[in-house]
């Protein structure tokens, strides 16, 4: 699936927020909700692809954050709860490696 697909299974244009993003996937979710469609194939699918589109749009979303986040400066050691706060967003994204803990003898 491409954005441009996806964009368009939630009946958005490109480039759309993500607040819009969401608010259209919760209307259309209701709308082909296989509750709401009793034994309808059609609808089932319709709501899988949405599903299956929005799912892609917010890791999307996600990972166009964090290479925001990545390319800024790193903050100087002058400010230290910024240098720290950004040490731990590093740490928690795995940009250390794994780290691998020692049996003890």
């Amino acid at each position: 699936m491409t954005e441009h697909e996806a964009y368009s299974i939630l009946e958005l244009n490109d480039g759309e927020s993500f607040d819009a993003i969401k608010k259209a996937y919760r209307k259309l979710a209701l709308k082909y909700h296989p509750d709401r469609n009793h034994g309808s194939k059609e609808a089932e699918e319709k709501f899988k692809q949405i599903n299956d589109a929005y799912e892609y749009l917010e890791d999307y979303q996600t990972r166009k954050d964090d290479a925001l986040h990545t390319t800024s400066a790193p903050p100087t050691q002058d400010d230290t709860f910024a240098y720290h706060h950004n040490y731990h967003e590093r740490y928690k994204h795995g940009h250390f490696g794994e780290y691998k803990f020692k049996k003890r003898a």
